[in-house]
């Protein structure tokens, strides 16, 4: 897989991290359930970029059965927690599992190929 994306990277320079981005959907008022507890967690944690809380509150949340909307937010919100704390593979492959929109997507992934090709395995 690693080598996919490279090739995907080829023209890519090295480039800063995008800013994290919250997604609309945690800011409307009738979620319930896990969805809230995700919302919660965007809201608190990832918002004062607490990296490593955040990371264990995610990944107490990937346990738990998420709708598939739901789950891929949380994989975008995974894979810039992720980034921001240097785990480059780790949230590239979080990245693959999540649909934040083509823009953000692209942007960030550009941004996590540009270092795996620059980090030593």
């Amino acid at each position: 897989m690693l080598q996919v994306l490279k090739n995907y990277s080829s023209d890519v320079s090295l480039q800063a991290l995008p800013p994290p981005s919250v997604l609309p959907q945690e800011e409307l008022k009738n979620l319930t359930g896990l969805e809230l507890q995700l919302a919660e967690v965007v809201q608190t944690s990832f918002k004062k970029g607490e990296w490593s809380s955040c990371e264990a509150r995610l990944n107490a949340l990937a346990s738990l059965p998420l709708s598939e909307a739901a789950s891929s937010r949380l994989q975008f919100y995974l894979a810039q927690t992720l980034a921001e704390q240097g785990h480059y593979r780790r949230a590239a492959l979080a990245l693959l599992s999540s649909d934040p929109g083509p823009s953000l997507k692209q942007s960030w992934l550009k941004a996590l190929l540009a270092r795996l090709e620059k980090t030593p395995s």
